[in-house]
C-alpha cells in the first residue's frame, strides 16, 4: 500500500531523560550527535512520505523552529499534551482521511536488515484499524519490561509475559478515531485503549532489523558507547 503521511508523537514531556529535557524537548536530544526527530525525518523523506506532521506541547517553539528547515513538516501544536491518541485526534485535519505511519520520537532503526516502514506498508490490509510493528523482547535495545502481545497470524493477542514489544512503528487508519467508543474517550486518551477495545481488528507483525529504544539517560549513554 502507498503512503504519503506520517505523523511523530513528539508532545510528551521526557521525564525519564531528565536532566537533558530540563532545557531541550525529548525529540531534539542528539544522539551520536542527530538528534530523534532528524533521523526519523529522515527516514520518512528517503521513503518519500509528501506528508509529515509533528505534535508538539513541552518546549514547543524549540520544535517549531527546528523543523523549518524541512518544506514537508507540519506542526500540531496542543496546549497541554493530549497524549497519543488525543494528539492524533487533533491533528486529523493536517492528516487527512487515508491510512498512514505514526512513529514515537524516542527510537532509532536503522534499514541494513529491513526498512520498517516498506514492511507495514507491504503487509498493511485497509479492513483494519492499523498494523502494529513489533520487536522480540530478546532483541529490543534499551527495553526491559516482560512483553506485552503475542502473535497469532499476526492477530494481536494482549499477554503478559510475552514474546514482543511495541516498536514504535505503525500505520493507523484515521476511520477508527470516527469510532462512538473513540469519541467517547475525550480528548485525551492512550491509543492503548484503541488496541484493548478493538483487538480483533488491529494486526501486528514483526520487525526483524536493528532497533534501539533510548527511553532515558542510561539507554543513550549505552547506545552512544556501543554505536
Amino acid at each position: 500500500m502507498q503512503i504519503d503521511t506520517a505523523f511523530i508523537l513528539a508532545a510528551g514531556l521526557g521525564t525519564r531523560m531528565r536532566p537533558l529535557t530540563l532545557q531541550i524537548p525529548k525529540p531534539l536530544i542528539k544522539v551520536n550527535g542527530i538528534s530523534f526527530i532528524d533521523r526519523i525525518i529522515t527516514h520518512l523523506n528517503n521513503y518519500g512520505i509528501k506528508n509529515i506532521i509533528v505534535n508538539a506541547s513541552y518546549k514547543h517553539d524549540q520544535i517549531t523552529e527546528h523543523v523549518k528547515q524541512y518544506s514537508n513538516v507540519q506542526v500540531s501544536y496542543e496546549d497541554t499534551p493530549l497524549e497519543t491518541g488525543g494528539g492524533l485526534s487533533k491533528a486529523l485535519p493536517l492528516i487527512g482521511n487515508k491510512p498512514f505511519f505514526c512513529i514515537t520520537s524516542d527510537i532509532i532503526w536503522d534499514c541494513n536488515l529491513q526498512n520498517p516502514l516498506s514492511l507495514l506498508a507491504g503487509n498493511y490490509k485497509p479492513s483494519s484499524y492499523g498494523l502494529l510493528a513489533l520487536k522480540h523482547t530478546e532483541h529490543a535495545f534499551g527495553y526491559y519490561g516482560e512483553g506485552d502481545f503475542k502473535l497469532h497470524k499476526n492477530q494481536l493477542q494482549f499477554a503478559s509475559p510475552a514474546p514482543y514489544v511495541f516498536a514504535g512503528l505503525q500505520i493507523l487508519n484515521p476511520k477508527v478515531f470516527d469510532l462512538e467508543y473513540t469519541k467517547s474517550l475525550g480528548k485525551k486518551f492512550a491509543l492503548n485503549k484503541l488496541y484493548r477495545q478493538f483487538t480483533n481488528k488491529f494486526n501486528g507483525i514483526e520487525f526483524i532489523g536493528n532497533w534501539y529504544h533510548i527511553g532515558d539517560v542510561k539507554a543513550k549513554e549505552r547506545y552512544e558507547r556501543l554505536y
